[in-house]
C-alpha cells in the first residue's frame, strides 16, 4: 500500500498550509509593528455622560424684548441683556453662550426645548423691558430648557434713572436661582434625566 495516498490525491494542499502559515506570521508582523496601542476611548455612555454634565451647566441668555412703545428704547433691552451675560459668564463652572450665537437663536421663534438643543444649553435667560415715561418694568425669567418649562420669573418696576442697579439686583437674583436649581439637580436629579 502506498504510505502518501492523500498527499498524491492532493499535491497542492501542503502548498496551501505553507501559504495559511506565511499568510498569519506576515498578519502577526504587521500588527505588532502598526501604530502603538491607542488610548482606549471612552464608551458611548460614558461620553454621553460627560456630555451631559456638561450641558447640564451651560446656560444662554437671550436678547430681552423691547416692548417699549419706543423702538429706540430697544438699547435698555440690550443694555439688560448683556448685563445679565456678564453677570453669569463671571461664575466659575458655568458655560455662558457666546453672545452672537445666543442672540441670533433668541430672534427666531421656537420652542425653547429647540432653542436649547441647537445652542447645547439647558437654561435660557430671557424676558422683556418696557419703558413708560421715567419708569421701566423688567421681566426677567429662567428657563429649564429641557423640560421646555419656566423655573424661575420676576418683575421689577423702577425708575429709569435706577437701571444699573436694577440690573444688578436681577443678576443677583438671576445668580441665585440658577445655582438652586443647579444644587438640587446635582444632589438628585441626575437619575431623573438631567
Amino acid at each position: 500500500p502506498d504510505p502518501l495516498p492523500a498527499a498524491r490525491a492532493f499535491p497542492w494542499a501542503p502548498a496551501l498550509v505553507a501559504l495559511a502559515v506565511i499568510a498569519l506570521a506576515g498578519w502577526l508582523v504587521a500588527r505588532r509593528t502598526a501604530a502603538p496601542d491607542a488610548p482606549a476611548q471612552p464608551s458611548a455612555t460614558t461620553a454621553q455622560l460627560e456630555a451631559s454634565a456638561r450641558t447640564l451647566r451651560t446656560v444662554a441668555v437671550l436678547p430681552f424684548d423691547n416692548l417699549s412703545a419706543d423702538p429706540a428704547d430697544a438699547f435698555i433691552a440690550l443694555a439688560v441683556s448683556e448685563s445679565m451675560l456678564d453677570r453669569l459668564a463671571a461664575l466659575r463652572g458655568l458655560t455662558v453662550i457666546a453672545r452672537d450665537s445666543a442672540f441670533r437663536a433668541g430672534r427666531e421663534t421656537r420652542m425653547a426645548r429647540e432653542t436649547g438643543a441647537l445652542l447645547g444649553a439647558s437654561w435660557l435667560v430671557e424676558g422683556s423691558v418696557q419703558r413708560a415715561g421715567e419708569r421701566l418694568r423688567v421681566a426677567a425669567r429662567l428657563v429649564d430648557a429641557r423640560a421646555d418649562a419656566q423655573v424661575w420669573s420676576e418683575r421689577y418696576e423702577r425708575p429709569l434713572a435706577d437701571l444699573p442697579a436694577l440690573q444688578d439686583e436681577i443678576g443677583a437674583r438671576l445668580v441665585d436661582a440658577l445655582a438652586t436649581r443647579l444644587a438640587g439637580l446635582e444632589r438628585g436629579g441626575q437619575g431623573r434625566g438631567y
